[in-house]
């Protein structure tokens, strides 16, 4: 069982680390704080 919790939390490591993995039909940037 996974909480609402740690639903926020993936969510946020994925989109602040959403440069790690190949982008999945997203706007934001693949490395966001980096210069690409």
């Amino acid at each position: 069982v996974i909480t609402e919790t740690e639903l926020r939390a993936i969510a946020a490591a994925a989109s602040i680390g959403c440069k790690a993995g190949p982008p999945k039909g997203t706007n934001k940037p693949a490395a966001i704080g980096m210069p690409t």
